[in-house]
């Protein structure tokens, strides 16, 4: 066997230890229980209006100091509180600028660090929650912070057949190859 033969052998073998991993992750996050619905900071990553509202019915149904809706306008927010009433116990805070997930991740990074939370709950998807957590976890990393997740709507029977989890695990590797270099964001770490 070549020098060459043998390097891409050992490629290969790091890529599937890689993508095992990944799979691991994916799977523990998504057969967790419900954490308690207990934080300093409930935080909400947008795009889609039923994490909006999940995290509305969230902060009413249990305690949090903060409640951050990022990727949202102030005008989403305004209407959110038309609908579902004034927030029961949080502070309702406002991160417009994100655009992708790792941006959600750094600005409410940044909000959590500036209000100094130690425990956070993130709202997203199911199938996005894998990869939401993790780069909230990295955006984090060192800090003590305590993060856990919830999804804004329920996970089917054979997840592990849905099409949108599929593609959630591509964008999990765009994701780590951007993010420590990602220019599009103005806060660094």
């Amino acid at each position: 066997m070549s020098v060459l033969q043998k390097c891409l052998l050992g490629l290969g073998a790091f890529v599937v230890v890689l993508l095992l991993l990944q799979w691991a992750w994916f799977a523990w996050i998504l057969n967790r229980p419900m954490p308690p619905l207990q934080a300093d900071m409930l935080a909400v990553y947008g795009g889609l209006p039923e994490r909006y509202r999940a995290g509305w019915n969230l902060e009413k149904a249990g305690n949090f100091t903060y409640l951050v809706f990022s990727d949202a306008s102030a005008q989403s927010v305004a209407d959110m509180r038309l609908h579902f009433g004034p927030a029961r116990h949080a502070e309702v805070l406002l991160e417009p600028l994100a655009r992708t997930t790792a941006e959600n991740a750094r600005y409410v990074a940044r909000l959590i660090l500036e209000h100094h939370c130690r425990t956070v709950l993130v709202v997203t998807s199911w199938w996005h929650l894998p990869r939401a957590l993790f780069l909230t976890r990295l955006a984090l990393l060192g800090s003590g912070v305590f993060i856990e997740g919830v999804a804004a709507d329920e996970k089917p029977e054979r997840a592990g057949r849905n099409e949108q989890l599929w593609l959630e695990a591509a964008r999990f590797w765009g994701s780590l190859l951007t993010f420590p270099s990602d220019t599009r964001s103005t806060f660094r770490f």
